[in-house]
């Protein structure tokens, strides 16, 4: 990787192919950054901020960052309050998150339970203990099950 490439970064982003992110983004699942920081309101500085400060996950493809949708759909100071109690994993991890149907959620997605309920709280303490794609993993959600963006 060029080392012009690995300055510009961002520590907190997954850095994917060009070819995957073509393919997520004919089929919809991710916003360019200008989309997300204009569906949230947010000037560009802001949305890599937060990125910075992992209260924002995106994936990062010869150096621009895409958003995945999901995250579009769920009001912003909701997304970063849940992404700051996301223990530090991969962006895939914490995406996971994201899709997940929970049992603590009824076996709703995050954003599901949002749009049912508008309970962040319950969302903020789900988040505080998952743990990912990890093998074996054990926590107070075991049995999320993962779905299609």
């Amino acid at each position: 990787m060029p080392e012009a490439y690995k300055a510009r970064m961002s520590p907190h982003s997954s850095p994917v192919s060009a070819a995957q992110v073509v393919v997520w983004r004919v089929a919809g699942k991710l916003l360019t950054e200008d989309e997300q920081a204009g569906v949230w309101g947010w000037a560009n500085e802001q949305l890599r901020l937060a990125v910075a400060q992992r209260e924002v996950l995106c994936f990062e493809a010869m150096g621009d960052l895409y958003f995945p949708v999901e995250l579009a759909l769920c009001p912003a100071q909701v997304v970063v309050t849940v992404c700051r109690r996301l223990p530090v994993l991969p962006t895939s991890h914490r995406l996971a998150f994201w899709l997940a149907g929970h049992p603590a959620l009824k076996g709703r997605t995050p954003r599901e339970h949002l749009a049912e309920s508008g309970a962040v709280e319950a969302l903020v303490a789900l988040a505080a203990t998952w743990r990912g794609l990890e093998r074996g993993a054990t926590d107070a959600d075991s049995g999320a099950t993962a779905r299609e963006p």
